[in-house]
């Protein structure tokens, strides 16, 4: 879980350098991924991971066997979704969505149309639009923290 929180830290962080820089889509791209760690940090927290994230099946499996967990959530949850870069699944998994909807709606909004993808278009975001995704971010990221 320090892991995560590290991560999470450092990658807004690393987008404030980009924008300072006036890399405008690179600072959106990898706050997003900021905004991904911070959703799978709640998943962590949610499912009572020992361990921290899991990277194999193995560790998902050992994870979800453990006595505490219940049978609902030891079989509906599959590595693959929980690898996923889709905001929408992983707020529902980490049980985050009615509160990042009704607390932080506007920006859980824009901050939810951010794709990995987003590195391979042309897209130019101005100076204004990197600061309101950012801040977004942020604000997202404090509420799951």
């Amino acid at each position: 879980m320090k892991t995560l929180t590290y991560l999470i830290t450092h990658r807004m962080k690393d987008a404030r350098v980009l924008a300072d820089k006036r890399r405008f889509l690179a600072a959106v791209y990898i706050a997003g991924y900021a905004v991904e760690l911070a959703l799978k940090y709640r998943i962590c927290l949610h499912l009572q991971f020992e361990y921290g994230f899991p990277e194999t099946k193995a560790e998902l499996v050992s994870e979800l066997t453990n006595v505490n967990r219940s049978a609902e959530i030891r079989f509906s949850v599959t590595l693959p979704e929980l690898k996923s870069h889709n905001f929408e699944g992983l707020s529902e998994i980490s049980m985050v969505n009615i509160i990042l909807e009704n607390t932080v709606p506007k920006e859980w909004k824009l901050v939810n149309t951010w794709v990995p993808a987003i590195r391979y278009q042309k897209k130019r975001f101005t100076e204004k639009q990197a600061a309101i995704f950012l801040k977004a971010a942020e604000r997202i990221i404090q509420l799951m923290q």
